[in-house]
């Protein structure tokens, strides 16, 4: 895992990984505008939520095949 791979094309395990990350973690944050905490609570765990789904799907683009480079 190089930052130099990050525009590599990604292996599909890798791009499915990072691609569930991102859509739980989306779908957890329009979850929470339902549930009971108050709002201050629910921005955090909101913009939290957003940033590790952005983080993580960032991240797994950063996994390349050695073999194909």
């Amino acid at each position: 895992m190089k930052v130099s791979n990050y525009y590599h094309p990604t292996p599909k395990f890798w791009r499915q990984v990072g691609d569930t990350i991102l859509i739980g973690t989306t779908t957890l944050s329009a979850m929470m505008m339902g549930s009971p905490f108050s709002d201050t609570h629910k921005t955090w765990i909101i913009f939290s939520l957003n940033v590790i789904g952005v983080i993580g799907k960032m991240i797994t683009n950063l996994f390349k095949d050695e073999t194909s480079l």
